[in-house]
């Protein structure tokens, strides 16, 4: 799963501005209530903008309260209307439009059909209670095709938003992650770690001789390779697990719950796989890996170094191999001679 940091929800935002119209417009209908003697209606208005307001704030340090939205705002607004529309008629309805708008966008798309099927229910039975009968049809039209059009201009946003989110966070060459999601997901795993005395183990590989390859088969090639190595990386991790392009032809793992023992191992079967990889004829693949496991007290950058160092090692050993703190694993078969 992707981390969804990097593109902010568009309804954390939504919530922010919407805080703010409601400070703006709705606040001062909140006094004219209290004066007018329907201090009920205020007191509800009232919890309503303080809820959008807790909201607003929460957001604005980059959480989504969708709790206290569903379980404190839908239910305030719906009682809000209903009462205004027994006390006041029709001019009370026209606020159910802007509010199924709202719905949809400070609430999940499935939350939001659930809320505005409840308010759609609740203003369309006490406007053919107290409303006339033509004027309560439409109202309740009206609602229905606000309702459709703002869960389409919802659907739309969302999957526009995750269509954005993948680009951002996803290497378009290989498939694999960015470089933009290691620091979040290294300090992850190493919180992981901490609390519950597991570890993880990243593994650092590096295509060898890769300047050989693009210039003696071209940089298409080179792609070709990038793009199949991507595709063995994916194939052979967990969905726990993790795989970062670093730039260039250096890739990391992170691996959940592997110690540094299963990290050489599955480093090892990497390194065969990739041994197998057809590309061209007359291509043979290799590469180098360096293996480390977490400590507690390190921070992700640190980590990453100790891996980096063992990696160099493998590179300064002949390369194809794997290194790590464990005794270093020889090679089983000879890396290419594209050097020359």
């Amino acid at each position: 799963m992707l981390p969804q940091a990097h593109v902010v929800d568009y309804r954390i935002t939504a919530t922010k501005y919407v805080a703010i119209v409601s400070v703006l417009v709705v606040l001062p209908f909140v006094f004219l209530h209290f004066a007018e003697g329907r201090a009920y209606i205020g007191s509800l208005l009232l919890l309503v903008v303080v809820i959008l307001g807790v909201a607003a704030r929460s957001g604005s340090k980059g959480q989504h309260l969708s709790l206290l939205l569903l379980f404190g705002f839908v239910p305030a607004v719906v009682a809000l209307l209903g009462l205004s529309l027994v006390a006041q008629g029709f001019t009370a309805s026209l606020w159910a439009f802007p509010t199924i708008m709202t719905f949809y966008l400070l609430l999940d798309e499935r939350h939001a059909w659930l809320a505005n099927i409840l308010i759609f229910t609740v203003i369309a039975y006490l406007s053919f209670r107290y409303l006339d009968g033509a004027v309560a049809i439409r109202v309740g039209a009206s609602l229905f095709a606000v309702s459709m059009f703002s869960a389409i201009l919802t659907r739309v946003i969302t999957r526009q938003q995750g269509h954005m989110q993948k680009q951002i966070v996803t290497d378009s060459l290989t498939g694999v992650s960015g470089r933009i999601l290691l620091a979040d997901t290294l300090q992850q795993a190493l919180a992981y770690c901490r609390t519950t005395g597991g570890v993880a183990t990243i593994v650092s590989l590096d295509i060898d001789h890769f300047k050989a390859i693009n210039d003696r088969f071209g940089h298409e090639v080179g792609d070709d390779v990038l793009r199949a190595l991507g595709e063995v990386l994916l194939k052979s991790v967990r969905k726990s697990d993790s795989v970062f392009r670093l730039g260039g032809e250096e890739f990391l793992l992170l691996l959940y719950d592997t110690d540094l023992t299963h990290g050489v191992s599955i480093a090892e079967k990497l390194r065969d796989a990739i041994a197998t990889m057809e590309i061209v004829s007359g291509l043979t693949i290799s590469a180098s890996f360096g293996v480390a496991c977490s400590v507690g007290h390190q921070d992700w950058k640190a980590w990453v170094k100790r891996s980096d160092i063992k990696l160099y090692e493998a590179k300064r050993a002949g390369r194809n191999r794997v290194v790590s703190e464990l005794p270093v694993v020889a090679r089983t078969s000879a890396p290419p001679n594209l050097a020359r």
